[in-house]
């Protein structure tokens, strides 16, 4: 071999070298970043909801990248989707997060569209965290399906609030009665009137029950001639909010002294109705300050500013719930990602730290607020730790 082929060899190995070294890089660098899909509140990503959300997402993005051990040993991209979901586009968004190549995607989309989205990624491989779900069924018949996870408890949880806030609060009697009025045919009212009927029967209360259909417009002329005006005690109305509000009305003509204890969504329509009694697992986080160290913490640490405390709050407990599922099972393929999603404990949320049941993908536990209509505003009367059913 002469001199020219023995300078040339080396120099050959050395680019052989450089060029498989630039190829390991490309790989380690593609597999180096974990993307994360975001889907956006129906009001998109222009309003304050959106902007607190992205704003606390992009924080965590900085954090984990720039930590030199990043989240186990990789950096994260939040792919955040365009536009809000719609029910026309509802399949197309469903393909689209399907084939996303992303680990799992965060859901800001209203109940409305979550009804629809479950059953489409239910079994799709990519687990879907939802900061709401209280209005949705998480269940495919016995058990949850398997990719999907919420923030909130079901919502019968209001149910079991306000029984376990009449144990506090109540002694039944003769002249202190406990009634319930059920909706029949009305899928929700009916079966938790029923589980109404259950709890009150396991503390061995003395309930009378009166069942409607949801279509008669007079619901209240069924319960005069038991509601009178001597009479006290608690009424809980599961014949939604119109028919409610007629009741309530009939119980004020009738001076009587039943309360009207209503196990659905407050809403503004109710402020005029005074002593009404509601329970609720989120309705008065803003006003209480629940997230406001969430708030802090992102400006101090990176000057992060969000006008919406409900919404980064929100937003880091499904990042955070996400991020320890990571941690803990040291994998990202979709099986190892939703056993820890459901089995994780100490979530961060404002002032409390979330268990997740197996179970259900959803907590085991929440404080939920009991609420009372005093000179037209919610007032908030008491704060108790619910299980969800």
């Amino acid at each position: 071999m002469n001199k020219r082929s023995l300078c040339f060899f080396p120099m050959l190995m050395l680019l052989f070298a450089f060029v498989f070294c630039s190829s390991a890089h490309a790989v380690a660098s593609n597999d180096w970043t974990l993307k994360i899909f975001v889907i956006p509140p129906d009001i998109g990503w222009d309003s304050e909801e959106g902007h607190s959300i992205k704003a606390t997402l992009t924080w965590f993005e900085s954090e984990i990248n720039q930590d030199p051990y990043g989240l186990a040993d990789h950096d994260i991209s939040f792919i955040f989707m365009e536009n809000p979901i719609t029910q026309e586009t509802i399949a197309n968004d469903a393909s689209l997060i399907k084939n996303s190549k992303c680990i799992a995607a965060l859901n800001f989309a209203s109940d409305e569209i979550n009804r629809l989205l479950i059953p489409q990624l239910g079994y799709a491989k990519i687990p879907l965290l939802l900061s709401h779900g209280e209005e949705v069924w998480l269940m495919d018949g016995a058990l949850p399906y398997p990719y999907v996870f919420a923030l909130s408890l079901y919502r019968d949880y209001r149910t079991t609030a306000l029984v376990e806030y009449a144990k506090k609060v109540f002694s039944p009697s003769v002249n202190n009665r406990v009634a319930i009025v059920g909706s029949r045919f009305s899928h929700n009212e009916e079966r938790e009137a029923v589980i109404c009927e259950d709890l009150l029967s396991d503390m061995n209360w003395p309930v009378i029950s009166f069942w409607t259909d949801s279509s008669t417009f007079n619901t209240f002329s069924l319960l005069e001639s038991e509601i009178k005006s001597e009479s006290a005690g608690i009424l809980f109305c599961y014949v939604g909010s119109m028919a409610t509000r007629e009741i309530w009305r009939g119980v004020r003509g009738l001076e009587s002294q039943f309360q009207i204890w209503y196990p659905g969504i407050p809403n503004e329509l109710f402020t005029s109705y005074n002593g009404i009694v509601f329970a609720d697992q989120s309705m008065k986080d803003a006003e209480e300050g629940i997230f406001i160290n969430i708030k802090r913490k992102l400006w101090v640490t990176r000057a992060v500013d969000v006008k919406s405390e409900v919404a980064a709050g929100n937003a880091y407990a499904l990042a955070s719930w996400l991020f320890e599922a990571i941690k803990k099972g040291k994998r990202v393929d979709p099986d190892t990602l939703i056993y820890f999603l459901a089995n994780a404990e100490n979530i961060p949320f404002g002032d409390q730290t979330l268990e997740i049941s197996e179970k259900t993908h959803r907590p085991e536990f929440r404080n939920v607020y009991i609420i009372r209509i005093i000179d037209k505003a919610y007032q908030l009367i008491d704060t108790l730790k619910i299980k969800g059913l």
